[in-house]
């Protein structure tokens, strides 16, 4: 047993854990609700899932290569997770959670986001395309090659992440805060700039995406 997960658990939600949680070989759509669930790997046989996680905390948990589209995950911790190229496409992520998680690969495409902290997560090539985010913060996350493309981003925040080759174009911004970040062969749209806030030494590359001369 985890004893700080425990602990957190009855903090947050009141309720006893147990070591290790029974979940079914053959299971379609399930939900979870105030649960514990440790080394437990999802999606095996290749069968399409979709998953209800509230109030959760996920721990050492395996959703690679996994098809989970339209799954709800409301209120949930995930910790040490891999999603390696997993499909959550249409799916809605609220009040979430993920630490040290590995999500290189991972498609987001037209998911919600609203209320969720990505922290010292790797993320390379994650796809976001045409997906809805509000409230997120992705703090040193490794975000190369990612592609946001046509993606409705609203107070973001991109804390000492890595973007360099990662693509946003035609995304709309609205309070996305890049300081910080890595830029290199980043993507952006002259109507993006706008909804930008950078620091002084990402300056000259914003300026030269928006067709400012530097002598």
């Amino acid at each position: 047993m985890n004893i700080t997960l425990e602990k957190e658990l009855k903090k947050r939600f009141g309720i006893q854990t147990r070591s290790s949680l029974a979940i079914p070989d053959n299971f379609d759509v399930q939900e979870y609700r105030l649960c514990l669930i440790q080394e437990h790997v999802f999606g095996e046989g290749g069968k399409e899932t979709e998953i209800v996680f509230d109030r959760c905390v996920l721990d050492h948990t395996d959703f690679s290569s996994g098809v989970y589209k339209n799954s709800y995950i409301k209120s949930t911790e995930i910790l040490s997770s891999n999603f390696l190229s997993s499909n959550f496409s249409g799916s809605k992520f609220e009040k979430v959670f993920f630490d040290r998680c590995r999500l290189s690969g991972a498609s987001f495409g037209e998911a919600i986001l609203v209320d969720v902290v990505v922290r010292n997560s790797k993320m390379n090539s994650a796809l976001f395309r045409s997906s809805e985010s509000k409230k997120v913060l992705f703090d040193e996350c490794d975000l190369c090659d990612a592609d946001f493309q046509g993606a409705d981003l609203d107070t973001i925040i991109f804390k000492s992440c890595n973007l360099s080759r990662a693509d946003f174009s035609q995304a709309k911004f609205n309070k996305v805060d890049i300081r910080g970040s890595r830029l290199n062969g980043t993507k952006f749209g002259p109507e993006q700039l706008k909804g930008l806030t950078i620091d002084q030494s990402q300056a000259t590359y914003i300026a030269l995406l928006s067709g400012v001369r530097i002598e």
